[in-house]
């Protein structure tokens, strides 16, 4: 199928160029790429009132509603090469462009049996659903409808080495004329992005004081930070992380002093680290 994210299909009719910034030579720096996360909509189900907000995703996302009206998300580690050309010869000179392939490759964690099974759902080649991906640079990609695949397949990997570690391994591919929509929407997976400016970055002297915290070993969910005389400021910048991987805001609940990282999340005997930046 195909996805269609310009309401320009080919170059038939004559168009102008599109603008441009003025000062081309102009200082610009990249955003990260690496694909950090993915989310993923039944057909059927609401779309996001509006594609551009956190919380109106927020509101079309649960992760342990089982009857197929909620979006389901999941974080990782992917990328997408290059992308295919599909092209048609149309005479001996004349060769036209009639759509572009585009392949993501993404390892979602597996470590609790609810990844696990979620794996073998996607195993059986479903493709009823539409999807957005979030880069490490606070992209998101997808647009107001999301992107429809054509092709979907998960595999797990089991390794031959002595500290080889189980993974999984998840393909989609679509087919578009042009790039999917995007926008920059580093709230929705809490991803630190480069754009932006900071304090102090304009060369002005500041005092960011952090403060950390470990649970090691941790059998429970349920994290209190007793630090900093149990209180985390309202304002501070906070990191959750587990077993050295940072979590995004989805995967836990803070209230107060108090973090519970979500039963999906979350397994026995995993190391946990609270870490909150004052600025004073």
């Amino acid at each position: 199928m195909t996805n269609y994210f310009s309401t320009m299909l080919c170059d038939c009719e004559q168009s102008i160029l599109s603008v441009l910034p003025d000062g081309i030579d102009c200082s610009y720096t990249p955003r990260n790429s690496q694909i950090a996360g993915i989310v993923m909509l039944p057909l059927g189900a609401a779309l996001p009132t509006d594609w551009q907000s956190a919380q109106a995703f927020l509101d079309a996302i649960d992760n342990t509603e089982a009857l197929g009206r909620k979006g389901k998300y999941f974080i990782g580690i992917g990328d997408i090469p290059e992308s295919e050309d599909i092209t048609v010869r149309l005479g001996r000179t004349h060769q036209e462009i009639i759509g572009r392939r585009w392949t993501l490759n993404f390892a979602p964690g597996m470590s609790v049996a609810s990844q696990y099974a979620f794996l073998q759902n996607l195993q059986k080649t479903r493709r009823n659903f539409r999807f957005w991906f979030a880069t490490m640079g606070g992209r998101l990609l997808g647009g107001a409808n999301g992107i429809r695949p054509d092709f979907v397949t998960a595999k797990t990997l089991y390794g031959g080495g002595v500290e080889d570690l189980e993974a999984a391994k998840l393909t989609l591919q679509w087919q578009a004329m042009v790039e999917p929509d995007r926008t920059h929407l580093p709230e929705l997976f809490d991803i630190d992005s480069p754009a932006g400016l900071a304090p102090g970055i304009d060369g002005s002297m500041v005092n960011f004081k952090i403060i950390s915290q470990e649970y090691y070993n941790s059998s429970t969910n349920v994290l209190t930070f007793t630090q900093n005389g149990g209180t985390i400021p309202t304002d501070s910048v906070v990191g959750i992380y587990r077993d050295g991987q940072k979590l995004f805001p989805l995967e836990y609940v803070r209230t107060g002093n108090v973090v519970t990282i979500d039963t999906a999340t979350h397994y026995e005997g995993a190391n946990y680290q609270i870490v909150i930046g004052i600025l004073e």
